[in-house]
Order: C-alpha cells, then sequence, then structure tokens
C-alpha cells in the first residue's frame, strides 16, 4: 500500500509543479510571437516588426540590467548602516530605471501600432493580457511589468 501512496503524493507533487514561461510558450516572447500570428500579418508587416524587435533587444536588455544593479545596490544599502539620504538616493534609482523601461515598452507598443491596420489594432488591444491578472502572475515570479518586449518575459 505505500507505494501507491508514495506514486500519488509523487503525482500531484509534478502536478503542482509550475511550467515554466517557456514550456507556456511565453518566454523569450512566446506571447508576443502568439499574438502576431493570430492578428494575420502581412509578410511587410512581419518584417517591420522584426527589424523593430532587433532595434530595441539591445536597449531594453541594458536597461533590465541597470535596473537589476539598482536593486541590488538598494537591497545591499537597506542591509547596512547607510543613511536616509543614501536608501533614498538608491530607491530614486530603481525607479528611474524602471521608468525608463517603462517608456521603451511603451514607444515600442506605438510603433507596433504604426504597422497594424485599424483591424488589426483592435484584435492586438483585445488580445493584450488584462493588466490586473498580468502584473499579479508576473509579480510572483519577480519579472518586470510588460509582455510586450521579447527579452522581457524572462528577467
Amino acid at each position: 500500500m505505500k507505494p501507491i501512496i508514495y506514486l500519488s503524493v509523487i503525482s500531484l507533487m509534478v502536478a503542482l509543479t509550475p511550467v515554466s514561461a517557456e514550456a507556456r510558450g511565453r518566454g523569450e516572447g512566446g506571447h508576443l510571437r502568439t499574438m502576431m500570428k493570430k492578428l494575420g500579418l502581412s509578410a511587410e508587416q512581419k518584417e517591420k516588426l522584426a527589424e523593430l524587435r532587433k532595434s530595441q533587444k539591445g536597449k531594453s536588455k541594458e536597461l533590465r540590467e541597470s535596473m537589476k544593479a539598482a536593486r541590488d545596490k538598494l537591497e545591499k544599502a537597506l542591509s547596512t548602516d547607510a543613511s536616509d539620504s543614501q536608501l533614498r538616493a538608491a530607491h530614486q534609482e530603481v525607479q528611474s530605471a524602471k521608468s525608463k523601461l517603462g517608456d521603451l515598452r511603451f514607444e515600442k507598443i506605438l510603433a507596433i501600432r504604426s504597422v497594424l491596420t485599424p483591424d488589426q489594432r483592435k484584435k492586438f488591444q483585445e488580445m493584450k493580457p488584462k493588466r490586473g491578472k498580468h502584473l499579479k502572475r508576473r509579480h510572483r515570479g519577480n519579472h518586470v511589468e510588460g509582455d510586450l518586449d521579447d527579452e522581457d518575459s524572462q528577467e
């Protein structure tokens, strides 16, 4: 009887194990790719979006690294006897990096919209994850907000 219990426990553990973002199709821009397939893009639109992705890839990576460094600096400062003004400055660095990354994402949305037809824009907006659920799911994984950046799917 014990082997059955062990098998049941193991089966339950496997069933409850979270699936990685890549396995769900959202890692490395999978969510955006899925959305773009559903929009029925022309070859020209696909090409323009590929160029956009390439042009912003380095920028977003640099900003994410900057934000991570700022967070690490703040966490380290919080565990020391740093003054309030030093902590505020470190916090401001984190906020500034977040803001820059958010601005870049917004610019990417604008660029994507400029490539889409009015019907595709409407469909694109309807397919985007709802903000509340999206942020709760992403926050649990300590990710940065925004599924639109290919490499931002994983921080």
